[in-house]
């Protein structure tokens, strides 16, 4: 099975170890380099990660300076785009206040990948609208499980399905040979800034995966090694709970939620309204929606997003949620990630 990371906790630790690394860097530098990034920290998935970042934005950043008066895709154009940029990336040179963001976005995608390759492979799939020889330039910065990263990306196809990329990445994971242990990495990450590396993985995700252990030689644990912790009793009351108890309860909560938000959002203080909540959601904030209220499917947040925007009023997705998301995810309401959820729902609307 899927090993689910503590996204809220690893969020937090990667901003906090972001801080402390750039203050000390930065004590006697005033700046970093390419070389020195390369070698910034002990732990080269998070140094070839800030390069990963820094790219991406790049690559984002010369996107929008595209004059409209030139044809970027005549072949001499790119070949001399291409030589530009391969120019550029041979003197990076970055102030204290710039690397931060980028440093601090690497340890939590590190983190990440780290744990749970596929999901993270899976996101960078479709985030680039499946380019895959985006990322077949971006397999240079997989320093971990590379014999996994490089197999699958180098498998799937432009027209690849996530039924089909989830089958590859459960044959692949039978085999540990394809995956490094975790244990020694995330033990890195605590000799940077103090952390039990059980913290990373979310608690009933590792009893479910003891559980499994227990029942199943082959488990995912073979192949990467997750610390475990004691389990917890689950509460009986919570397993009676009927669905449809459950459903009723979250309806009554939705309505008064969302009666609330309208309140809120009438007051003097209200953030900006939004026209596609897909590009609203920042990525930090994408991973904790798709492993929190839709159970590590990607796929399926996708889908619901689209839903949602195709709505005309906040009515209308109102209804959308309670009818479909509600009973099919089991969402309690009373969570935070829920709540920011809906926030961004209903400034579709405002």
């Amino acid at each position: 099975m899927s090993v689910r990371v503590n996204l809220p906790k690893s969020e937090s630790y990667s901003v906090a170890l972001a801080e402390k690394l750039t203050s000390e860097f930065f004590s006697n530098n005033l700046t970093i380099s390419g070389s020195q990034i390369v070698r910034f920290c002990k732990i080269d998935q998070v140094n070839f990660f800030v390069l990963k970042v820094l790219m991406d934005k790049w690559k984002e950043e010369t996107t929008k300076l595209r004059s409209p008066y030139f044809d970027y895709e005549n072949e001499e154009v790119k070949n001399g785009v291409e030589v530009f940029l391969n120019i550029l990336s041979n003197h990076i040179l970055i102030k204290k206040e710039f690397f931060r963001p980028l440093l601090q976005k690497a340890i939590y995608e590190a983190i990440i990948y780290i744990i749970n390759p596929k999901e993270y492979i899976k996101t960078e799939l479709i985030q680039s609208g499946q380019n895959i020889e985006g990322l077949k330039k971006n397999l240079k910065f997989y320093k971990v499980h590379k014999r996994f990263s490089e197999s699958i990306i180098n498998k799937v196809k432009p027209d690849t399905q996530e039924n089909e990329f989830n089958e590859m990445a459960s044959l692949y994971s039978e085999h540990s040979d394809y995956f490094d242990s975790i244990q020694p990495i995330l033990e890195q990450f605590s000799s940077l800034l103090v952390i039990n590396p059980k913290e990373f993985i979310l608690e009933e995700q590792i009893a479910s995966l003891k559980v499994e252990e227990r029942k199943e030689e082959s488990s995912i644990k073979k192949s990467i090694d997750i610390p475990t912790v004691v389990e917890t009793a689950s509460s009986p009351t919570k397993e009676n709970t009927t669905l449809n108890q459950t459903y009723s309860k979250s309806q009554l909560t939705l309505n008064d939620m969302l009666k609330q938000q309208n309140v809120s959002n009438s007051g003097m203080h209200v953030k900006s309204k939004i026209f596609d909540i897909k590009s609203a959601i920042p990525l930090n904030q994408k991973f904790i929606f798709i492993s929190e209220l839709f159970s590590g499917h990607s796929g399926e947040y996708e889908a619901a997003l689209a839903e949602i925007n195709n709505c005309t009023e906040l009515e209308e997705a109102k209804q959308l949620l309670k009818d479909k998301y509600l009973p099919k995810w089991k969402w309690d309401l009373n969570r935070k990630t829920v709540q920011d959820f809906f926030e961004i729902v209903s400034r579709k609307f405002y």
